[in-house]
């Protein structure tokens, strides 16, 4: 079975305590959270085996996948991971949100803050400057225009927390920990942060970084690159490079979002070979499906690059269980991949977990937000993932392209 060649440092090597544990609600939002630590010297994790987390070196990335849960049922989830997390004595909780509020985002955090202890404070910045998702004003918004969700604060005080909201003013000025440290006496929990620039972010950080209190930092893959980490023990910082072998690279694109319909349809005119797939209730037929399984493996043993978009509902049941079906449908064929790019959590679990994979490694950033990873043995491929809802329309063929030049170091 193929396995990609490392060069350099290996990513294995060096054992250190638990540092950061980030709890995610997908794996495109574990795995892009989980990358703004790369800089700071981690080889993150990425897993939804919560179990692994204990023996992880540095940082870890667990997808809960409560995205399609039930509140309740995702509050739950969230309660347990947090609980069992604390019990590795790991001293920074970060818990991913949506940088869109999609999800259960006040639920979750809630339950993580109450896990991670009774005096915990959430410090809430669901910024990401880099991929145009602000805060102003208490509501979030991408692109500059406000997503329609309700006010962020007002999202916790549902939860039964209380919860405050600190302007750009407070932000940009010079009394932010005393601002945070009053709000944190008068006996507010949730503390709601603007933040327009990644400088917003950093004071965020650091402000929050001077309360007493144990704080559970609740942001997207903005606040994380701003939060003062580093690994308990110095390790090597060379990257190591992976080649790839001269089998061809998969491309799926799960999301039904806009932004990454645009993105399949750059990536189509770029030499890669377009297979639409139905698989959702409404038109599934064994037929076809076996028909498009049947071109799928002669495209692939042909070693050309195939790029595989789902039609169907985006509602979050029938998406998960279309996602299942991909993954069953392309169970049998790990061997002929020598790499995978995909979009959507759902989609990007079910492929991984029917190719045996529990975790996978970070290892860079094709850009911010669109991670680099090695999935674990036995099928130990490169993965881009990338979430759905982001993006300019070559995202994708930027992570096909930094791909394909890994397969041309592996010709050499």
């Amino acid at each position: 079975m193929f396995q990609p060649r490392l060069r350099g440092a290996s990513i294995y090597t060096v054992l250190m305590p638990l540092a950061v544990a980030v709890v995610a609600d997908d794996l495109t939002g574990a795995a892009d959270t989980g990358a703004g630590l790369l800089a700071k010297g981690f080889a993150p994790l990425v897993t939804w085996d919560a179990s692994l987390a204990a023996a992880t070196d540095g940082a870890v990335a667990i997808d809960m996948q409560t995205r399609v849960m039930t509140e309740d049922a995702a509050r739950g989830a969230t309660s347990r991971t947090v609980a069992a997390l604390r019990a590795t004595s790991v001293p920074v909780l970060y818990k991913k949100c949506d940088s869109l509020l999609r999800g259960h985002v006040g639920a979750e955090a809630s339950a993580a803050r109450a896990a991670w202890g009774s005096s915990a404070v959430a410090i809430v910045a669901p910024a990401f400057p880099d991929l145009g998702r602000t805060t102003v004003a208490g509501r979030q918004h991408a692109d500059g225009a406000a997503i329609g969700a309700p006010p962020i604060a007002e999202i916790f005080e549902r939860e039964g927390l209380r919860a405050r909201l600190v302007d750009l003013a407070d932000i940009r000025g010079n009394a932010l920990s005393e601002r945070f440290a009053q709000l944190h006496a008068s006996g507010v929990v949730a503390i709601v942060c603007d933040a327009e620039t990644n400088r917003d972010l950093e004071a965020i950080a650091a402000a929050g970084q001077r309360l007493e209190s144990h704080a559970v930092w609740v942001g997207t893959g903005g606040l994380i690159r701003a939060l003062p980490l580093q690994p308990a023990a110095a390790i090597d910082r060379r990257r190591p490079s992976i080649s790839v072998d001269d089998l061809p690279i998969l491309a799926v694109v799960g999301s039904r979002a806009a932004a990454s319909r645009a993105q399949a349809d750059a990536l189509a005119g770029g030499a890669m070979t377009p297979l639409p797939l139905s698989l959702s209730d409404a038109d599934i037929g064994a037929a076809a499906v076996a028909a498009a399984s049947d071109r799928l493996v002669t495209l692939l043993r042909e070693r050309t690059d195939v790029l595989l978009t789902l039609d169907g509902p985006s509602d979050a049941p029938e998406s998960r269980r279309v996602a299942e079906r991909l993954g069953a449908l392309l169970e049998p064929h790990a061997a002929l991949v020598a790499a995978l790019v995909v979009t959507g959590g759902d989609t990007a679990t079910a492929i991984l977990r029917r190719w045996g994979t529990t975790a996978l490694r970070l290892l860079d950033e094709v850009e911010p937000g669109v991670p680099l990873l090695v999935s674990t043995a036995p099928k130990s491929i490169p993965v881009v993932t990338k979430a759905g809802a982001f993006g300019g329309r070559d995202a994708l063929v930027r992570a096909v392209d930094r791909l394909r030049g890994l397969r041309k170091q592996g010709r050499r």
